[in-house]
């Protein structure tokens, strides 16, 4: 039986068929407002998807998001690859190849220098036994961390042309912090979001008080709310820099024990061998955060 591999924007797939899809794949219940708000109202540019049809049933996707890095003064052009799966009742065709395949070559098309993906543990072997050209930087961790608001972190941006980070809007930031499962989590009005640096490390804060619903951070449910005169760090780092980071916001009086924690692994595909590729695929070389803006944001 042979299927269809169409690329095609997210704006012409059904968002319920999308979401229905990306919910069985990941075995995971998410709102349709999730799908709408990551898809369709992505604000860096328009997001594509590679997909795998059964004749009109979506049966495999692989998303494809603008993405921007910027060393030193400059800014280069990629794709960040993200909910890459097929449907249970397709797995072992061959599809998932094929799905990833064809976001390269449209990437490439576009003339983008490189392309960034997360995979989960399930796709991540895929990537390096069914695929050419993949490799692993590092993993990527995640995490929540509280420090009293006295709290003051002081830091200098570096602009080293040999220092990689990614390249966001204010407007991206504003977006990021409308996710319907972030706002279940979280309500922040008249919060300032910012970037400082520490010891080398960017961190996005969130500056002023935060009310937050515990049990639905921790268990997913809706019970108690409790508001906290902190600041909320979320942290990006790479496992390399874990410790060194986490000693710096120890000396801060930052709470060292994340209530979120989650770690991914970062994979990168170079479009050419040179000069970029090689300050991509060196984990000493990644800044991971964003541009030094800030954005006030009510919820």
């Amino acid at each position: 039986m042979s299927f269809k591999i169409k690329l095609v924007s997210a704006h012409e797939i059904k968002v319920e068929e999308l979401n229905s899809l990306i919910k069985l794949v990941f075995k995971r219940e998410l709102p349709l407002e999730f799908t709408i708000w990551k898809y369709l109202n992505y604000p860096d540019g328009e997001v594509y998807i590679s997909s795998a049809w059964d004749r009109d049933k979506l049966i495999g996707i692989q998303s494809i998001f603008p993405l921007s890095i910027q060393t030193g003064k400059n800014y280069f052009k990629g794709k960040l690859f993200m909910d890459v799966g097929v449907h249970p009742a397709y797995r072992g065709k061959g599809l998932f190849k094929e799905l990833v395949e064809n976001a390269e070559d449209f990437s490439w098309q576009q003339g983008v220098e490189f392309i960034v993906t997360f995979p989960n543990k399930n796709s991540y072997p895929l990537f390096f036994r069914k695929l050419k050209g993949w490799k692993e930087i590092d993993i990527l961790r995640f995490g929540i961390g509280f420090a009293p608001l006295f709290c003051k972190i002081k830091g200098k941006f570096s602009d080293s042309k040999d220092v990689i980070r990614f390249s966001h809007t204010s407007v991206w930031a504003e977006w990021l912090f409308r996710n319907p499962l972030f706002i279940k989590c979280f309500r922040m009005e008249g919060i300032k979001f910012c970037i400082r640096e520490i010891n080398g490390m960017r961190v996005l804060l969130i500056l002023g008080p935060v009310s937050y619903n515990i049990t639905s951070l921790i268990k997913g449910s809706a019970l108690a709310k409790i508001l906290l005169m902190y600041k909320v760090y979320f942290m990006f780092f790479l496992a390399s820099k874990n410790n060194l980071l986490l000693k710096e916001f120890k000396k801060c009086g930052i709470v060292e024990k994340n209530i979120l924690r989650r770690s991914f692994y970062m994979v990168v595909k170079c479009r050419f061998e040179n000069t970029l590729c090689s300050r991509i695929l060196n984990p000493d070389c990644w800044d991971i955060t964003w541009e030094d803006w800030d954005v006030s944001w009510g919820g």
